[in-house]
């Protein structure tokens, strides 16, 4: 997964390649047949994850908190996005700093992910 992160953070914008990497992480059990996409053999969509903010929510860990912005150090002036579980963690347990807020929320959400897993 840090290797997805890493891209995502680095990408200038949405990318239905990364959308489709970010589905099949999160959903183990998405699976891909004749170009069409199924979780438990109902047919679904890809969200567009990297392009929209309101997509990137959905990723947000289940009665998780999660904060966003634009800032200087460590952010460079980036847009950055915080997940955490409880206002008492706020420093956060996911976090990320890309080119945009969707992308940023989404490299948030999946270290977070990533540590509820481990």
């Amino acid at each position: 997964m840090h290797d997805l992160i890493e891209r995502i953070e680095a990408a200038k914008g949405g990318s239905r390649e990364l959308d489709e990497e970010i589905a099949f992480t999160v959903f183990p059990q998405l699976e891909k047949l004749c170009g069409k996409f199924y979780i438990n053999g109902l047919p679904c969509s890809i969200e567009h994850y990297t392009e929209s903010l309101d997509a990137a929510l959905l990723l947000v860990p289940e009665g998780w908190s999660w904060a966003a912005g634009t800032g200087g150090k460590p952010y460079v002036y980036r847009p950055y996005a915080r997940v955490y579980p409880s206002i008492v963690e706020r420093d956060g347990i996911g976090y990320g700093c890309a080119d945009t807020p969707a992308l940023a929320l989404v490299a948030a959400c999946l270290r977070a992910i990533g540590r509820i897993r481990e």
